[in-house]
């Protein structure tokens, strides 16, 4: 058979009168015809925002269309086809990765470790004589800075192979690599607004609700109680809540909070602590409340959790947990049975002289083995501090960290404490502990911080942690009102 147009043809299926009176009909066939010059160009491609502007850290969407001649579409595979997006490093995406659907087809994006799902159009167009297949997909980010968000350069590129009997021959298309390119399309990114910025706000945008849960009702001073705070999006995929900070919701009036974590699902969060009552005045959870700024309505927001009614009994050793320093080690299981006061102070008793027997047993051992003094060790930890900083310049952002660990276990030595204890924010409380100043004290805990916030915060800029780091050594080695180490 031969076309005599350009068109879309249904060839029905032919019917086959058997000898046996048997009528046997062959499948029908769906052919389209085109031009015999058509040259239109293999893959087209358009990548666009669904709005011109938008807040800081407020998703949008980027949509994707891919015209691909519907010759190629049918040959095309995940390992010879990807996107090319420039700008994805100055984003971060919002929508997870959802399995795919009936008629979808997954493209990786180059260099990114991401891939877009496409949804395969229901009929076909026709451009200069070719006919076309159209997938589309949309992909939620957020620009985290302010600024002009540009996505020039978005391309498709796919590996055409040579024709066959599946693929009619595209006048020297196939065989080749072919790479469609977007026209530029740029989004304004608005700083978020100063006025009327609530102090517990951290970075959430969107619009959110907040619920909490008690896992009981009733239990006495010192008993555990798990608590489940769940902060979800009220409009599908238009907040960040999945990255956003919610500070303050571990600070609990009246209980002791010895654990906490935090888990993602699909538009919510869930944090989860573990308290204790203080005090058996506590009457109940107090509500949790949140701060956000919500675009459509260009303001601040908040919204709280309803109190969770609480029966607290006293202790039966009568036991108060409000004013004790939480040691790092302590925990409400501690506290879940019932113990007699003569059991308490035995069993602190012996505690005690462990510990003592334990310190003196490595006391001996150290010195049978010749070990470094305090100060020696100090010494030690100044010069493997220093080789960590000569190895971490110039590192990559996720290995920035090395000074910081560095850091911390110089003043583990130098302070005689333990290297867990003097990371982070716990390095400010041992050195006020050993008698620094405050200033000095405070600068340590910010530098901590934003290292923290460097590697896991995606903060772009130049790093100056070593110049840092050696500049806390400096003022730490020139001595403060009292020694570090005895």
């Amino acid at each position: 058979m031969r076309a005599l147009a350009v068109g879309e043809y249904d060839v029905r299926g032919i019917a086959v009168l058997c000898q046996s009176d048997e009528v046997v009909a062959a499948n029908p066939v769906f052919l389209r015809a085109v031009g015999a010059q058509a040259n239109g160009a293999p893959v087209r491609l358009t990548v666009k925002c669904d709005r011109e502007q938008a807040y800081a850290r407020q998703p949008f969407k980027v949509l994707v269309r891919l015209e691909v001649d519907a010759r190629v579409n049918r040959v095309l595979t995940a390992s010879t086809a990807r996107f090319v997006f420039p700008w994805w490093e100055s984003v971060v995406a919002v929508s997870d990765e959802a399995a795919l659907l009936r008629d979808q087809r997954r493209y990786e994006i180059e260099r990114a470790h991401r891939s877009v799902n496409l949804e395969l159009q229901r009929g076909t167009i026709e451009k200069d004589g070719v006919f076309y297949e159209v997938l589309v997909g949309e992909i939620v980010v957020l620009a985290p800075e302010p600024g002009v968000l540009t996505l020039a350069g978005s391309g498709f590129r796919c590996e055409i192979p040579p024709s066959s009997s599946a693929t009619p021959p595209m006048h020297g298309a196939a065989g080749r690599r072919s790479e469609a390119l977007s026209a530029p399309h740029a989004i304004a990114i608005r700083p978020l607004p100063e006025e009327g910025r609530p102090p517990g706000w951290g970075d959430a945008v969107g619009d959110f609700e907040i619920a909490a849960e008690a896992s009981r009702a009733s239990l006495r001073v010192g008993d555990p109680l798990g608590l489940t705070v769940t902060i979800r999006e009220v409009r599908s995929q238009c907040s960040n809540v999945a990255f956003a900070r919610f500070p303050g919701l571990n600070e609990i009036a009246g209980f002791r909070v010895f654990s906490e974590s935090a888990a993602r699902a699909p538009g919510e969060r869930v944090f989860r602590f573990e308290v204790s009552p203080e005090t058996a005045a506590v009457r109940a959870v107090p509500s949790f409340t949140i701060h956000w700024f919500d675009p459509e309505e260009e303001r601040y927001q908040s919204a709280s959790s309803a109190p969770l009614p609480l029966e607290v009994k006293p202790h039966p050793a009568g036991l108060d947990l409000a004013g004790e320093t939480p040691a790092a080690e302590q925990s409400p299981s501690a506290w879940r049975w019932p113990l007699a006061a003569a059991a308490a102070l035995l069993a602190a008793f012996l505690g005690a002289a462990l510990a003592l027997a334990g310190r003196r047993l490595r006391l001996r051992l150290r010195l049978r083995s010749g070990a470094a003094r305090p100060q020696e060790r100090a010494r030690q930890a100044r010069a493997e501090l220093e080789r960590s900083l000569r190895d971490a310049a110039g590192a990559a952002p996720e290995d920035e960290l090395a000074a910081a660990r560095a850091f911390a276990r110089y003043l583990a030595a130098r302070c005689d404490a333990e290297a867990g204890r003097c990371f982070g924010a716990g390095a400010a409380e041992v050195l006020r502990a050993r008698g620094v100043e405050e200033a000095l004290c405070a600068d340590v805990a910010r530098f901590f911080a934003a290292a923290e916030e460097r590697v896991f915060g995606r903060r772009g800029g130049e790093s100056d942690g070593a110049a840092s780091v050696r500049g806390l050594v400096e003022r730490l080695e020139e001595g403060p009102r009292r020694p570090l180490v005895s």
